[in-house]
């Protein structure tokens, strides 16, 4: 059961996993990150590319990505 907030998020990770290239724009702390690891997790053979504005974000990101097994690399 979702939230209706929820929704956009698994709308949006069954696009990357359908292959169609999207922008997702949300405030900090909306779950961006649950819609590309969900993608990556679910598309092994396809890159993902995510825009941060912070150092910090991206070697979250990173580091949140190796933790599931996937390989990542934060280019800054």
């Amino acid at each position: 059961n979702f939230r209706t907030q929820d929704v956009w998020q698994v709308e949006a990770a069954a696009r990357f996993i359908e292959g169609r290239d999207q922008m997702v724009i949300s405030k900090t702390g909306d779950g961006k990150t649950f819609c590309f690891l969900l993608a990556s997790l679910c598309s092994l053979d396809r890159t993902i590319v995510v825009l941060t504005p912070l150092i910090s974000l991206e070697d979250c990101h990173v580091a949140t990505a190796r933790k599931y097994g996937l390989k990542a690399v934060a280019i800054n």
